[in-house]
């Protein structure tokens, strides 16, 4: 446990205490020592609560944040604020965060979207520290449940090869042999535009992403920047492609003047998205 820097020393103020029989014990004694230390440290606490103050603070990082993640930290905020949102920043205890994750895994939520709340709780709370609002950051003392370790299942090549046969004359089959033998995100081969698609060098590029945020269909840059990158194309999946470009162009035609001709997706339209670029 920390109780800050000591502001002679600049040390951190970590007291040490034994002889609880149970955790519990220890837990609500460190809370003791906490109150006791904000009494004497002569700084008020905020009076500010937790549920109008994650508001405030989820808006202030909307415009570093992808949309997805916006969204994603917007449900971990409505489920702390339902709970906790009542609760002064001041009073909060890493006990009763601890309690707070107990209660929604008894709400039958998995442990890896109470961990990810934990982390959202985490990241606004340290906030709170570094503006001076509160004198330490409870939730970083708090434990969120431990996440089960995933095992991805993933096909061979055998396996690969009969899904790609099956697909056989389908109209997506050149979309999944492109993530298939690319290693290509779904929503990157659904970002890919005809402009980023070079059969002559044998190459595509990665430059865009689609994915749904809600209902919404979003355009976002690679999630990171190592993900805007450019991939080579066997002579196969490059003559997959040319045959999937051709027909598509030909299916436009006949479309007529209706159609949009600025329209340069790939895939996306194949899905009935009919997404144009800004």
């Amino acid at each position: 446990m920390s109780l800050g820097n000591d502001p002679v020393t600049g040390k951190r103020n970590q007291p040490q205490r034994q002889g609880y029989r149970t955790k519990r014990e220890a837990q609500e004694a460190a809370e003791a020592l906490i109150r006791e230390f904000d009494r004497n440290s002569g700084s008020a606490p905020s009076t500010d609560q937790l549920g109008p103050y994650l508001l405030d603070w989820l808006d202030s990082q909307q415009a570093s944040l992808r949309p997805s993640t916006v969204r994603s930290y917007r449900q971990a905020v409505d489920r702390i604020a339902e709970r906790l949102g009542g609760v002064r920043l001041a009073d909060l205890r890493p006990l009763m965060i601890e309690r707070f994750y107990s209660d929604l895994l008894g709400t039958g939520l998995a442990p890896k979207t109470v961990a990810n709340t934990h982390t959202v709780l985490r990241k606004a709370l340290a906030d709170a520290d570094r503006l001076g609002m509160i004198s330490r950051n409870p939730a970083a003392n708090a434990r969120p449940p431990s996440v089960p370790r995933y095992e991805a299942e993933v096909w061979d090549a055998d396996q690969l090869g009969q899904f790609i046969d099956f697909l056989d004359g389908h109209r997506l089959q050149t979309y999944f042999l492109l993530l298939g033998l690319t290693g290509m995100r779904r929503g990157e081969a659904l970002g890919l535009r005809h402009r980023d698609v070079d059969l002559r060098r044998g190459t595509l590029s990665v430059v865009q992403s689609i994915g749904v945020v809600g209902t919404e269909m979003v355009i976002s840059a690679p999630k990171t920047p190592r993900s805007r990158r450019q991939l080579p194309l066997d002579s196969d999946l490059a003559a997959h492609l040319a045959a999937h470009l051709r027909r598509q162009k030909e299916e436009r035609l006949r479309a007529g003047p209706l159609w949009n001709t600025s329209v340069d997706w790939v895939f996306t339209d194949e899905l009935g998205n009919h997404l144009h670029p800004d």
